[in-house]
């Protein structure tokens, strides 16, 4: 019995790789095995690098063993350790396709409102990229739709959001969940860039700031330091907004780092 979970949690583990492959890689899994489904994900790099990690130990430590030895047993206990192992697997895989199917929902959604969002702003295409930037982050609390529920997970709002900005202007690089050069594996959650110039965004919940204002100014300072990024973004999300505004930390140098407050109005 406790082998025969083995094998069942091996199934939950391709099927979720197979899922994986059908909304991250945009492919039909059905006419591709396990092996060549996990090999185009992780050599392609589209597996966020904690997913691989996740990946990489229960395949090392439950598939390889129990497909390549036939006459393995498995204990209560083990069985009890791989179905752990598959679930974590699960839960981290399933908040990357959530994201990626939010951004995909979203910017073809938006794609019908790109020119009347650019043409909101005044002279957009004036614009230095980093205004470009922080003005669209504005206008996505007017223009970006939010699921008929009380409220999501920053994920699910990471996916919206960089779905609209990509709709909206597809000359701008987003890339979510990126892993910084820190040293605690630090991660941004997206960064914006075009023509080697970029931006950093970090995202908060509105209710959050009450209590960790100062810390979440110093935590994108942080992240603009080691990513030696110099434009910096907070971010307020509220669900119930549909203005925002942003506004520029005053610093004595003018050219330095600084990080722009992006906030909901209404």
């Amino acid at each position: 019995m406790f082998t025969d979970v083995i094998y069942r949690t091996n199934q939950a583990f391709e099927g979720a790789l197979k899922e994986a492959y059908s909304i991250l890689a945009s492919k039909d899994p059905s006419k591709k095995t396990p092996r060549e489904i996990e090999q185009y994900l992780e050599n392609g790099k589209i597996l966020k690098d904690r997913v691989i990690a996740s990946l990489t130990n229960y395949r090392k430590e439950w598939r390889n063993t129990s497909t390549h030895d036939y006459k393995l047993f498995f204990t209560e206990q083990e069985a009890l350790l791989a179905i752990a192992s598959v679930s974590t697997f699960c839960i981290i895989l399933l908040e990357q396709i959530i994201t990626k199917a939010n951004e995909n929902y979203e910017r073809e959604r938006a794609k019908s409102l790109s020119k009347q969002v650019i043409d909101s702003i005044d002279n957009y295409n004036d614009l230095p990229f980093d205004k470009k930037v922080f003005s669209l982050l504005s206008k996505s609390y007017e223009f970006m739709h939010l699921p008929d529920k009380k409220s999501i997970k920053e994920y699910e709002y990471l996916g919206l959001l960089s779905g609209f900005i990509e709709a909206v202007d597809p000359s701008i690089t987003v890339e979510s969940d990126v892993r910084l050069n820190g040293e605690s594996g630090e991660r941004a959650d997206l960064i914006l860039s075009s023509d080697n110039k970029k931006v950093l965004v970090e995202i908060k919940r509105s209710s959050l700031l009450r209590h960790y204002g100062d810390k979440a100014t110093g935590q994108v300072l942080h992240y603009m330091k080691i990513s030696k990024i110099n434009h910096g973004v907070l971010m307020i999300f509220d669900e119930n907004s549909t203005k925002g505004v942003w506004h520029t930390q005053q610093t004595i140098f003018g050219d330095g780092p600084y990080v722009t407050y992006i906030n909901p109005i209404e």
